[in-house]
This record gives structure tokens, C-alpha cells and sequence, in this order.
């Protein structure tokens, strides 16, 4: 029951735009949402997800369009200079299926990740490349 309530609650907080879920897990460890009103978007995030020191892969980044568009390329200011290891990983996904990922540099680049298609919603996962949990700090974000 508790996990269905907590699932409904980050649900609710999700359509309403709220940034953050609720459940259990501590603040550093929540995922985060963002509203695309329309396009071009660009956001200044700042935000470390995955990995043991970001609260592993279940703290992802959100960006919901108030109305589904066709999306051209996703940029993104990544860096992988957050723990002793770094081999990050970064996976887009359109509307739940898997985009593109790219290796994230430990000194930091501008991640392009050309989309061609239409979609609602846009997440942003880091994982490693061993397939386990690795931290990315994420700084900026432009949708197109």
C-alpha cells in the first residue's frame, strides 16, 4: 500500500510540475522534473543524478512538454567528475524508449543527441558502462 500511494503521490507531483517525488528515499536521492513550455528550451539544471553519490539510478531528470512536438536534437552539459570512477554513461529516453547514450568525459563536454521524432517527455539516465550505477553532473540542457 505504501508503495502505491508514494507511486501516485510522485504521479500527481509530476502532472502538477512539482520537482521531486515522494517516497522514502532522502532529498539528494529524488529525481527531478522540469516543464517545456515550448520549443527551443534551454535550463541551467545543475544536478547530479545516478551513481551511490546521487542517489543511483533512480534519480533521473524529467523534462515534460506542456504538449507533445517533434523534437530534433538534445544538448546536454554533462560532466563525470563527481567520484573515483568515471565511466558514466548518459541514455536519453523519448516517451520510454531508449534515444541514445553516450559515454560522459570526466573533464565535461556538450553531449548532442539527435532525436527525429515526435514526444511528450524526455528523461536523462545515468548508468556505467559495466552496466552498473555511475554519477553524471548535469549542468545544462537545450531541446529543440
Amino acid at each position: 500500500m505504501r508503495k502505491f500511494a508514494a507511486a501516485l503521490l510522485s504521479a500527481v507531483c509530476l502532472l502538477a510540475g512539482f520537482a521531486g517525488t515522494a517516497s522514502a528515499t532522502p532529498a539528494s536521492a529524488r529525481s527531478h522534473f522540469y516543464s517545456v513550455p515550448s520549443l527551443p528550451w534551454a535550463k541551467v539544471v545543475d544536478r547530479c543524478i545516478g551513481g551511490a553519490e546521487c542517489g543511483g539510478t533512480e534519480n533521473r531528470l524529467y523534462f515534460t512538454l506542456e504538449r507533445p512536438a517533434y523534437l530534433s536534437r538534445l544538448e546536454v552539459r554533462a560532466n563525470d567528475d563527481v567520484a573515483q570512477r568515471h565511466n558514466a554513461v548518459l541514455r536519453v529516453y523519448v516517451d520510454g524508449d531508449l534515444a541514445g547514450q553516450q559515454d560522459v568525459k570526466q573533464a565535461g563536454s556538450t553531449l548532442s543527441y539527435p532525436l527525429y521524432r515526435f514526444g511528450g517527455q524526455v528523461v536523462l539516465e545515468s548508468v556505467s558502462t559495466d552496466g552498473g550505477t555511475e554519477e553524471t553532473q548535469v549542468g545544462g540542457v537545450r531541446l529543440r
